[in-house]
Protein backbone atom coordinates (compact mmCIF):
# COMPACT_ATOMS: atom_id res chain seq x y z
CA UNK A 1 0.00 0.00 0.00
CA UNK A 2 2.41 2.59 1.29
CA UNK A 3 4.65 1.78 -1.95
CA UNK A 4 1.93 2.10 -4.68
CA UNK A 5 1.04 5.33 -2.72
CA UNK A 6 4.27 6.93 -2.49
CA UNK A 7 5.93 5.29 -5.29
CA UNK A 8 8.52 3.52 -3.96
CA UNK A 9 9.78 0.53 -2.97
CA UNK A 10 9.46 0.19 0.78
CA UNK A 11 12.36 -2.14 1.50
CA UNK A 12 14.90 0.20 -0.68
CA UNK A 13 13.89 3.33 0.59
CA UNK A 14 13.52 2.57 4.30
CA UNK A 15 17.08 0.00 4.02
CA UNK A 16 18.51 1.85 7.12
CA UNK A 17 15.68 1.63 9.27
CA UNK A 18 14.71 -1.42 8.95
CA UNK A 19 18.41 -2.20 9.53
CA UNK A 20 18.07 -0.13 12.90
CA UNK A 21 14.74 -1.82 13.73
CA UNK A 22 16.72 -5.29 13.85
CA UNK A 23 17.76 -5.15 17.32
CA UNK A 24 14.39 -3.95 18.52
CA UNK A 25 13.21 -7.41 16.71
CA UNK A 26 15.55 -9.31 18.71
CA UNK A 27 13.99 -7.64 21.76
CA UNK A 28 10.42 -8.70 20.82
CA UNK A 29 9.36 -4.97 19.99
CA UNK A 30 8.79 -5.46 16.74
CA UNK A 31 7.86 -7.41 14.34
CA UNK A 32 9.19 -6.82 10.38
CA UNK A 33 7.96 -8.61 7.22
CA UNK A 34 7.91 -7.99 3.64
CA UNK A 35 4.60 -6.31 4.30
CA UNK A 36 4.53 -4.56 7.30
CA UNK A 37 6.31 -3.31 10.71
CA UNK A 38 4.22 -4.45 13.79
CA UNK A 39 4.95 -2.66 16.84
CA UNK A 40 4.54 -5.95 19.35
CA UNK A 41 2.92 -5.71 23.11
CA UNK A 42 6.25 -5.83 24.63
CA UNK A 43 7.51 -2.23 22.25
CA UNK A 44 3.97 -0.17 23.17
CA UNK A 45 5.37 1.50 25.90
CA UNK A 46 8.35 2.01 23.72
CA UNK A 47 6.10 3.11 20.90
CA UNK A 48 7.85 6.46 20.51
CA UNK A 49 11.06 5.10 20.32
CA UNK A 50 10.48 2.83 17.87
CA UNK A 51 8.87 5.20 15.49
CA UNK A 52 11.88 8.04 16.01
CA UNK A 53 13.94 5.06 13.97
CA UNK A 54 11.30 6.64 10.86
CA UNK A 55 12.30 10.35 11.37
CA UNK A 56 14.79 11.54 9.62
CA UNK A 57 14.84 14.97 10.66
CA UNK A 58 15.95 13.93 14.18
CA UNK A 59 19.36 11.82 12.05
CA UNK A 60 19.97 14.79 10.59
CA UNK A 61 20.12 17.10 13.77
CA UNK A 62 21.26 14.57 15.75
CA UNK A 63 24.12 17.12 16.78
CA UNK A 64 21.57 19.27 18.79
CA UNK A 65 18.60 17.29 19.75
CA UNK A 66 15.10 19.12 19.16
CA UNK A 67 12.94 16.38 21.24
CA UNK A 68 12.31 15.75 24.80
CA UNK A 69 13.87 12.83 26.29
CA UNK A 70 11.60 9.14 26.22
CA UNK A 71 12.93 7.94 28.97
Amino acid sequence: DVERRWGIAFGDYFADELVRLEAMQGDGLVSVDPTQVRIEKAGMLLLRNICMVFDRYLRQNDSQPRYSRAI
